[in-house]
């Protein structure tokens, strides 16, 4: 995930639970063996194109374009912070 250009003093939080949920081929690459931390950081796991809005925007824009609230941004480091769609882990990239 390339989104450190856009995390200057901020943290990108992204949720388990969401409509875009990884693909069969992912889970299966999982239950291979591969951790939570390389999945994410060698395969996008389904999540192809993201906008970053503000909050009070969000509604109109995701009834627009049929979308869904996939995270959150908080105050923090730059970091992203994935909650795995594989296992109760938490991956920081």
């Amino acid at each position: 995930m390339k989104l450190r250009g856009m995390l200057e003093g901020v943290d990108a939080i992204l949720f388990r639970d969401h409509k875009l949920r990884p693909q069969a081929i992912f889970r299966q690459i999982y239950k291979k063996g591969v951790r939570d931390l390389e999945m994410y950081q060698t395969f996008n796991c389904g999540i192809g194109f993201i906008l970053a809005v503000p909050e009070d925007a969000a509604g109109k824009i995701l009834r627009r374009l049929n979308g869904d609230v996939i995270g959150k941004v908080t105050p923090g480091r730059g970091i992203v912070k994935i909650e795995s769609a594989f296992s109760n882990r938490q991956v920081e990239l």
